[in-house]
């Protein structure tokens, strides 16, 4: 029996995206720090409370937005997922011959999940 392994992907997209969002919030907490205690004469306990405040906020969306743009930059395939299924959807209404739906389809499935092996199985029902 053939065994499955996950697909594994490669850390550096991961790696990078952390390495981003540490940076942008270092900047924006120091920056607000700064903004709070030199341009607004805030108190220092109250500048470095609500710029963690802000930075935690921030945190989420940041991330999730940076996690999206390196994910385009490394793995187009995988982001155009959606209009590569759309245009196979598209040319399947189009097609009779069972042989030419067999590579469309398989050729979809390597696009988009990127697997080591694909196999198609259509059963006769007579």
């Amino acid at each position: 029996m053939e065994s499955v392994r996950p697909v594994r992907r490669s850390p550096y997209p991961q790696v990078m995206v952390q390495r981003i969002v540490t940076g942008l919030l270092i900047g924006v907490y120091t920056g607000l720090v700064l903004l709070a205690t030199q341009v607004f004469r805030f108190q220092a306990p109250v500048a470095v409370a609500a710029s963690t405040l802000a930075a935690a906020a921030l945190f989420t969306p940041l991330r999730s937005r940076v996690q999206r743009r390196v994910d385009r930059r490394f793995n187009r395939a995988r982001y155009d997922a959606d209009k590569t299924i759309g245009a196979f959807a598209a040319r399947l209404k189009d097609v009779v011959d069972l042989d030419s739906v067999q590579t469309d389809l398989a050729n979809v499935i390597y696009q988009v999940l990127e697997p080591t092996h694909v196999s198609v199985w259509i059963g006769n029902h007579e």
